[in-house]
């Protein structure tokens, strides 16, 4: 998935779910997953990675959602790559990994986000890089 603009999803769930294979999600543009409810926020994720191997977001721009971008529990495996994507404005996480897979992290520009990286489930495959 190349070159794309996901905007205005509202309340979400998610702008994309990667349920299996190993795709590449590259130069996308995917903002405004959230509305500003009586009580808060509501919204959703804008890339969840779950029952899929050998994952690589790269380039892209993910702001203003609940979360940027979710590793989900216990369901992806393999080499999950995030590289060189700005991740702003979001009212949750920028990136939250939800599950030990073997991830790599770098040159993101992580901004504005109320937790810049969420770890909840520790691995030793964790690598991030300048």
């Amino acid at each position: 998935m190349d070159s794309n603009l996901f905007s205005d999803a509202g309340e979400g769930p998610n702008q994309i779910t990667i349920n299996g294979e190993s795709p590449i999600i590259s130069n996308n543009v995917m903002t405004d997953n959230v509305l500003d409810y009586m009580y808060g926020y509501i919204g959703g994720t804008v890339i969840e990675i779950k029952n899929a191997e050998n994952v690589t977001v790269i380039g892209n721009t993910i702001g203003q959602a609940m979360t940027g971008i979710l590793v989900n529990p216990a369901t992806a495996s393999g080499t999950i790559t995030i590289e060189s994507n700005i991740l702003t404005n979001n009212h949750k996480e920028g990136i939250l990994l939800d599950t030990p897979v073997q991830l790599i992290i770098k040159n993101n520009t992580i901004s504005q986000n109320h937790i810049g990286i969420d770890v909840y489930a520790f691995s030793s495959r964790l690598y991030f890089n300048k």
